[in-house]
């Protein structure tokens, strides 16, 4: 129930939907007699919409989330990798040759290096659902791994889930990770807390190391409303999930932090 009421939620709270329905709203009033207040409606949604073009407001909110657990340059022995999906469009992997790549790509980069600095860490990768047909995302992301020299008898797959919560469930019913293990999380910087608040939740004591940073450089104005409306869509999606995951228990705090 959870996953479809939080897809249902997202179609509505996506600003790029939110804006042309109010849109068609101020439209219509114009043709009533509340015109005046469709073309109010209208003005403000120009002017927001001008707003974001400049100001990379959404580039600012995801920049926060991406500062809030700092980088990792060295670390100590490592018993176990999570890789958490994201990287890979399985679909569009198996169909096409060399396709279905996203921009979170890092993430599995940057997991292929530690696996090769920890030899004898064991390697975890979280993406499911699995079809009844076909492939999930955790074999995709497989194939990459071996690609990039990594062991297929170190690599192991969760496939059954379907959002973050469930990757932090499901990764540690596989890892049953002992308290004195040392695990690292690998995840865009963005989507570092609220994987850090979900695996907190669960019990599964893991070391943030986030990558794939984006936002953090994002300190001009510019011209480019595309842009701009992306940025947003990728900062209230996320935003979005930090407060219903924390509103229905699944992290313990609204913004986890270190």
């Amino acid at each position: 129930m959870f996953f479809w009421l939080s897809k249902a939620l997202w179609t509505f709270a996506d600003p790029a939907n939110a804006l042309l329905l109010l849109s068609v709203l101020g439209a219509v009033l114009l043709w009533t007699k509340w015109r005046r207040a469709g073309r109010g409606l209208l003005s403000v949604i120009l002017g927001f919409l001008l707003l974001i073009s400049v100001v990379p407001l959404g580039g600012y909110m995801m920049a926060l989330l991406e500062g809030r657990f700092p980088p990792v340059r060295e670390q100590a022995d490592v018993d176990g990798i999570v890789l958490l999906g994201g990287a890979i469009d399985a679909a569009n992997y198996y169909e096409r040759p060399g396709s279905g790549y996203t921009s979170a790509m890092g993430r599995i980069v940057e997991a292929a290096r530690l696996a090769k600095r920890h030899p004898s860490a064991r390697l975890i990768v979280a993406g499911g659902p699995q079809p009844e047909q076909g492939h999930s995302e955790a074999d995709a992301t497989r194939e990459l791994l071996l690609d990039l020299g990594v062991a297929p008898e170190r690599i192991e797959l969760e496939v059954r889930s379907r959002n973050t919560f469930e990757n932090a469930l499901f990764v540690k019913q596989i890892a049953k990770p002992r308290p004195d293990e040392h695990w690292l999380l690998v995840t865009s910087a963005f989507h570092m807390p609220r994987a850090m608040g979900c695996f907190r939740s669960v019990g599964f004591s893991v070391s943030a190391f986030p990558v794939d940073y984006k936002y953090g450089s994002l300190t001009t104005p510019r011209l480019d409303f595309f842009d701009g409306l992306s940025e947003l869509k990728y900062a209230i999606h996320e935003y979005t999930g930090l407060i219903v995951y924390r509103l229905s228990g699944k992290t313990p705090d609204f913004i986890p932090g270190p």
